[in-house]
């Protein structure tokens, strides 16, 4: 019975500093993911930080310039002499501009045609790229 308790407590002890050497091993990979997460961490902090701080500086209102337009010449009469320009622009309210060339214009700036349609996308047109080497010969439905 003696040599079977002996047996047991070996058992444990052998048990036990497994265990233990099982605890300090995690213990130290858990201090070495610390110690490389910490860098990490306050580098992202720091770069969030640094946008915040950037977008609270950018102005609320943007400075509009103005047009380049027209550089007239007058003689000491007040006559014009001459017109120099290399655009030359003629500011007209809104309400002069034709409708039709109103609506171009809002159309030029939307994106939404563009957005809207999913063909415009990769998903549709990646698999067909995909697939292409082995149709020689065959066009593919495209503008160019």
């Amino acid at each position: 019975m003696r040599r079977a308790l002996s047996r047991t407590v070996r058992l444990l002890v052998v048990k036990a500093t497994t265990l233990a050497g099982f605890l300090g091993v995690a213990t130290l990979c858990g201090l070495l993911c610390a110690a490389l997460a910490v860098p990490l961490l306050g580098s992202v902090a720091y770069g969030v930080s640094a946008g915040a701080k950037a977008v609270t500086r950018l102005p609320t209102t943007l400075a509009v310039p103005a047009l380049k337009g027209r550089t007239r010449v007058y003689d000491r009469t007040g006559a014009l002499v001459a017109t120099f320009f290399s655009e030359n622009r003629v500011e007209v309210p809104l309400t002069r501009v034709a409708p039709v060339m109103q609506q171009a214009m809002s159309v030029s700036t939307s994106t939404a045609p563009w957005t809207s349609r999913a063909r415009y996308g990769l998903w549709p047109t990646t698999p067909r790229a995909a697939r292409a080497p082995g149709r020689a010969g065959r066009r593919s439905p495209s503008s160019t």
